[in-house]
């Protein structure tokens, strides 16, 4: 809970139309006292009904996560209680930093009664405390029940391990919101409902997959469900070939592959920082993106930690689409999503076409739909102009479902 100062303080920042900068927060600062004052103070009054993020550190599993929270604040400077919660799972380099931007947007445009909550993945960052997965390879399992020493590295180097992951992490977002709940009952505020938030679900490639599986494991967080939202959705492993046989070639080939990415990471981390920039502009040109782009690539610890992850991914995922975990979903909650161009050989578009049959059978339903955007691209959010385009996509779905009976009867 980032009430209680759980979690170290990285950073608050106000990203409405007057940005204003980051202001570091010491560990276990009061952010919801101490932050949303300092910027109160600063802030034009015209200003103050746009929301703010929050990015901080969590423990999830015991592995250190990057997570981001955003939230509208009344003049008291607490928290509002939310309706609806955006939930956002990334894709694989797994890293939140690339998104916020987007989610922000979001919950901007949507307005007051709306949040979000945001994470990274299990070992996926670039700082080593993150990233240094490897430290924990040989750790014993300790004898006695807190375990509080101990990480166990199937978490971030596994599907199944990042799905837990993302669990857990939903179990905190739970909880979090019934001690927000009570505190402003107690508090006595008339426009706090009594019943728990709706959630929606954005995610990003084999975020999708991730979403999914949570969703089937989890019936009592999918019935909170109002939508899902699946980008580039990477829900099944048939690539078009070549690059089938190129990315099987790589899944078997996992220790030489890894060996070669932590050696070239190696290198990149002896370059200045300028050369790293300046090779990494071409492919990401967004300013932000590539700082970040820059950082993983540099970082020999995160090689593995992505290699680990994405190789099982294409030995995971299955091969065909699962038409009964759409079916079950669909039947609590419509399901958008945004297939591209690219070449994407991670959502190719003919996955639209065997969708269109199993719908035409019967076999998923009406529930399920599918947008086709050939001009955006599989890693759109490193480029600025798709952002937008993105952000409207997501933003039109939820007007969709605000317009039927699953917000307006399920709140």
């Amino acid at each position: 809970n980032m009430d209680q100062g759980n979690e170290k303080q990285r950073s608050v920042r106000h990203l409405g139309p007057n940005l204003t900068n980051a202001l570091p927060f010491s560990s276990g600062s009061n952010v919801a006292s101490e932050g949303r004052a300092v910027f109160e103070n600063h802030l034009p009054r015209s200003n103050r009904k746009h929301p703010f993020l929050i990015e901080q550190e969590q423990n999830v599993l015991n592995w250190p996560t990057e997570t981001f929270s955003i939230d509208y604040y009344d003049k008291q400077n607490q928290r509002e209680y939310p309706h609806t919660v955006l939930l956002f799972v990334p894709g694989n380099p797994g890293c939140m930093g690339w998104y916020t931007d987007l989610i922000f947007s979001l919950v901007d445009r949507l307005g007051l009664g709306f949040a979000a909550r945001g994470l990274s993945y299990a070992g996926h960052g670039i700082n080593s405390k993150i990233a240094n997965v490897e430290r924990w390879e040989h750790n014993e399992i300790p004898s006695d029940s807190s375990g509080e020493n101990y990480r166990d590295v199937r978490i971030p180097w596994s599907v199944d391990g990042q799905i837990k992951h993302k669990i857990a992490w939903m179990d905190q977002v739970e909880v979090e919101m019934e001690l927000l709940r009570r505190k402003r009952l107690a508090s006595k505020t008339k426009s706090t409902s009594s019943t728990s938030p709706r959630y929606i679900f954005i995610s990003h490639s084999i975020g999708a997959h991730m979403v999914q599986r949570l969703s089937i494991l989890r019936p009592d967080i999918l019935e909170k469900t109002i939508l899902q939202i699946h980008l580039m959705p990477y829900i099944r492993t048939d690539a078009p070939q070549p690059q089938q046989g190129q990315l099987s070639v790589a899944a078997n080939a996992q220790s030489v592959v890894i060996s070669i990415a932590k050696k070239m990471a190696r290198i990149k981390s002896c370059l200045p920082l300028a050369a790293s920039d300046f090779i990494m502009k071409g492919a990401v040109p967004d300013e932000k993106g590539r700082k970040l782009a820059v950082g993983i690539a540099r970082q020999p610890h995160f090689a593995r930690n992505f290699f680990e992850l994405g190789l099982e991914e294409i030995r995971d995922v299955p091969e065909l689409p699962d038409d009964s975990a759409l079916r079950l979903i669909g039947k609590i909650c419509p399901i958008e999503m945004l297939y591209v161009g690219g070449p994407d050989h991670w959502a190719p578009p003919f996955h639209m076409d065997d969708l269109q049959q199993l719908r035409d059978r019967g076999s998923i339903p009406k529930s399920v739909n599918w947008t086709y955007m050939p001009e955006l691209l599989h890693g759109f959010v490193v480029f600025p102009e798709m952002v937008p385009v993105v952000a409207d996509f997501c933003f039109q779905a939820i007007c969709k479902v605000k317009g039927t009976t699953y917000l307006t009867s399920r709140l």
